[in-house]
């Protein structure tokens, strides 16, 4: 009777401990938490053979017990295949990544599960495992929350068209750079690769100039911030991972068989987040965002794609979206060029075609300005190298040296103003002062100094990325030591290390210099009010538009 007795309570222990914590216990585990009331141990072995026998009574003694885990026994037989019918009749997506054993955010899944009523939308959700993390039974061990409509776990490899697909590596939780050394996998699958990932990052592989280069991400995690343990060895681990990690995921368009969208989105700390123009909140809810900052592309004026700029200022600028805009690169400095002045036949073909005034390069710019001006937009105008070659040039006597007579006025007046402390930047007292054409809106236009910070929604927009530490050229990793929070510009390829984010360019992808294969990607930046922020990138049309969403 008393071994009746010690079994029913050790059964009912066991069901509790699944209710209270969402995944079944280790043998050790269970044994901890299997007291009694006055905190004394319950020999659960003395009347079960081993933890499976203890756990097949429970789930026959309970029949919801099912209901409160979920694990690789949950899995009905053919899971992949079945996924792989599901996603035949989805075009959209919003890959994220799970963590075994740990509980899920649950606001943000509650507000990804509105994202995807809303637009029809599958959630796949890859894994990744806190090694330390958990004393649970199971190799994988999912909080049951994720047995939802609408909502899968990717299991192995899959394609969601032939160009972007998600892998299946399993990886540590903490793992400090989810994407290093799987560059060779995007080559060998021909295909884009989405990696689980706490954390967001994102780079795109070189590939043919012309082609798209193929991108490998991560995308940030829809389970709790949490990877403390009792190992002392790896709370140094945990301390960074907590510190990368991103409640965040990737929404993935389809097009067609070839062409897809991808953007990032984050979590706020209600859960909520942003995605375009609208937002998504846990309880059901959408609302229309009527504020956001723009981080162009490289614009490099007079080599940027016009069809393209056109297509970005309807897409985000028309209706009053965007109020501020920022520019990288504003001038391509194409008429004075440090790069072309050996180069007799561009020297040639730019005294043909005119391209060799910087007067018409100056008025290139104004009317560049101009057209976001006239939206009634804030235009930020960051300093950059491409504009400050103007510097050099003038600072350098390059007008003389390189026997420029048609510069070589107005680089004497810069050159002289420069000399007396009167300007900064050649640029700004050019487009101010010694343009034909003239700025329309010239309050709106603000003007960064080098080294001059400016923060907009927490995020730092004010550096270009050509500079780094003590002299050092920049780089992601810098600024994210830094920043730690920031959008920067100047390599032309669309790349995230965790909250740093860096746009692509707005101008020709073959500028000439950029010999062999390229990288470079027609990305641009939302920074929402929020705080959160989204690569943009536009795929050119087979009519020669171009689109950033299906």
């Amino acid at each position: 009777m008393i071994e009746k007795m010690l079994s029913e309570l050790c059964v009912d222990k066991y069901y509790e401990f699944i209710k209270k914590n969402k995944f079944e216990p280790s043998k050790k585990a269970f044994s901890e938490y299997c007291v009694d009331e006055d905190r004394q141990p319950l020999n659960w072995e003395s009347c079960f053979s081993d933890i499976d026998d203890l756990r097949a009574v429970v789930f026959a003694t309970y029949p919801d017990a099912a209901d409160y885990v979920f694990n690789e026994d949950s899995f009905p037989e053919g899971y992949a295949e079945l996924l792989r019918d599901e996603i035949k009749k989805y075009n959209r997506f919003i890959v994220s990544t799970l963590v075994f054993g740990k509980h899920a955010d649950l606001n943000f899944f509650n507000s990804l599960q509105t994202y995807a009523r809303a637009n029809n939308a599958l959630i796949l959700l890859m894994t990744c495992a806190d090694a330390k993390g958990t004393h649970k039974r199971f190799k994988v061990d999912f909080d049951p929350v994720f047995k939802s409509d609408r909502c899968w776990v990717v299991v192995q490899d899959l394609q969601l068209n032939d160009k972007i697909g998600i892998c299946d590596i399993q990886q540590s939780a903490k793992q400090r750079i989810p994407i290093s050394s799987l560059e060779k996998l995007t080559a060998t699958r021909k295909s884009s690769l989405i990696v689980a990932g706490c954390k967001q990052l994102l780079k795109y592989v070189p590939n043919l100039k012309g082609q798209i280069p193929r991108a490998l991400m991560t995308t940030g995690a829809v389970t709790v911030n949490d990877f403390s343990n009792e190992f002392f060895m790896s709370k140094r681990t945990s301390k960074l991972a907590e510190a990368d990690y991103q409640a965040g995921a990737v929404v993935v368009e389809i097009q067609d068989n070839e062409q897809f969208h991808f953007r990032q989105i984050q979590a706020t700390e209600d859960g909520s987040f942003s995605d375009l123009r609208t937002r998504y909140y846990p309880d059901g809810r959408t609302e229309e965002i009527n504020e956001a900052t723009l981080v162009m592309g490289d614009s490099h004026v007079g080599a940027n794609d016009d069809v393209l700029v056109d297509a970005i200022q309807h897409a985000f600028i028309d209706g009053g979206f965007v109020d501020t805009v920022v520019l990288h690169d504003l001038c391509n400095s194409a008429s004075v060029s440090y790069h072309e002045q050996d180069d007799v036949i561009k020297l040639i073909q730019r005294a043909n075609d005119g391209s060799c005034r910087l007067r018409e390069e100056i008025n290139a710019i104004v009317r560049y300005i101009n057209d976001f001006t006239n939206l009634g937009v804030d235009v930020i105008v960051v300093n950059s190298n491409h504009d400050n070659h103007l510097d050099k040039y003038v600072r350098n006597l390059a007008s003389v040296s390189r026997r420029d007579y048609i510069n070589m006025p107005l680089a004497f007046e810069a050159l002289t103003k420069m000399a007396l402390g009167e300007i900064d930047s050649v640029l700004e007292f050019l487009v101010k002062e010694r343009a034909d054409v003239k700025l329309t809106h010239p309050e709106k236009v603000r003007w960064s100094k080098l080294d001059e910070s400016y923060v907009k929604y927490g995020t730092e927009l004010g550096f270009h990325g050509h500079l780094g530490a003590n002299g050092a050229k920049g780089s992601l990793k810098t600024f994210e030591n830094a920043f730690e929070n920031a959008v920067v510009g100047h390599s032309h390829s669309g790349a995230i290390k965790c909250k740093v984010f860096q746009v692509g360019t707005t101008s020709n992808l073959d500028m000439e210099y950029n010999k062999g294969l390229s990288s470079w990607t027609r990305t641009c930046c939302l920074v929402h009010k929020d705080g959160t922020k989204q690569l943009i990138n536009f795929l050119i049309q087979p009519d020669g538009s171009y689109s950033y969403h299906v």
